[in-house]
């Protein structure tokens, strides 16, 4: 949490950069994968 505040990537919403939150989406979908074949 203090990392995030003292280096933001955005102040709000319609701030963020794309790639940005493209890469996020991939890491999370990566990993929620990984946890299904984990349950499966």
């Amino acid at each position: 949490m203090q990392i995030v505040a003292s280096n933001p990537l955005a102040l709000d919403e319609s701030s963020i950069d794309q790639a940005i939150l493209n890469n996020e989406k991939d890491i999370y979908k990566a990993s929620w994968t990984k946890f299904i074949r984990k349950m499966i």
